[in-house]
């Protein structure tokens, strides 16, 4: 996984990213962030291929969750909604979504007297939230990462960085396992530089959260530079240390 400072990720790629006009460069952006890491911490990237991913979910998702919510039948009890919001996506769209009882109920509390405006933006988040665990769900069940590799960074076109899903980090333990895997949408004509966003997830891979500074990478913002502000700089640096333990 770590070898001398070197993280070896493998890259995959779906056939609606592969074929979309949108879609950037991988091997170029993915070198541009590896360095902008290397340039201030030290430890670098070696990217081993870039496979092909048959990627959960039908071609398009670009309309993904706003066609969905904005078509929920008038007058349904809230359970009633959640249920109708999973049958769509499972029917519709071929996301394999399951709704435990005990999420069921904190939705209810979370949506008991809310108005209109809330819940819309309510379905947006969790919804989105399905969506991003079908894809990780998706990865794992198709085995694209293997012992030796570190992370997977997952390239699809069904999604766009602009709008939704820029990019998503699971761990486990704080340390990398096979479920580190940064999942990318296609890139818009508004997303000037998918590697700053790239960047940006190789810090939550390290354990870096959301800024406020207005120029740090981990700042959702078209301002942002490629610097990590100091308060991240910190943490991922002590996840280096861990890192460098287990090699």
């Amino acid at each position: 996984m770590m070898n001398k400072g070197i993280i070896r990720v493998r890259a995959v790629q779906d056939r609606e990213f592969k074929n979309s006009y949108w879609g950037f460069d991988i091997r170029s952006e993915l070198s541009k962030a590896f360095q902008e890491f290397q340039r201030q911490f030290g430890i670098g990237f070696e990217l081993t291929d870039i496979g092909k991913w048959d990627s959960v979910g039908p071609p398009s998702l670009g309309n993904f969750p706003f066609n969905v919510i904005q078509m929920i039948p008038r007058g349904l009890s809230m359970e009633e909604i959640i249920e109708y919001l999973v049958g769509v996506c499972k029917k519709d769209m071929g996301l394999s979504i399951e709704v435990c009882q005990d999420e069921k109920d904190e939705i209810c509390d979370k949506m008991e007297n809310k108005p209109p405006a809330y819940q819309f933006g309510f379905w947006e988040g969790r919804l989105e939230s399905w969506l991003k665990e079908c894809f990780f769900r998706d990865l794992e069940e198709k085995k694209v990462m293997d012992s030796g590799i570190g992370a997977t960074f997952a390239f699809s076109g069904k999604i766009s960085i602009c709008l939704k899903l820029g990019g998503c980090v699971k761990t486990s333990g704080g340390i990398f396992t096979k479920k580190a895997y940064i999942l990318m949408g296609n890139c818009s004509i508004y997303e000037k530089q998918p590697s700053r966003t790239i960047l940006h997830e190789i810090g939550h891979l390290f354990g870096a959260n959301h800024a406020k500074h207005r120029r740090s990478v981990m700042k959702e913002d078209q301002s942002s530079t490629y610097n990590f502000d100091n308060r991240n700089k910190k943490i991922i640096l002590n996840k280096i240390k861990q890192l460098k333990g287990l090699s």
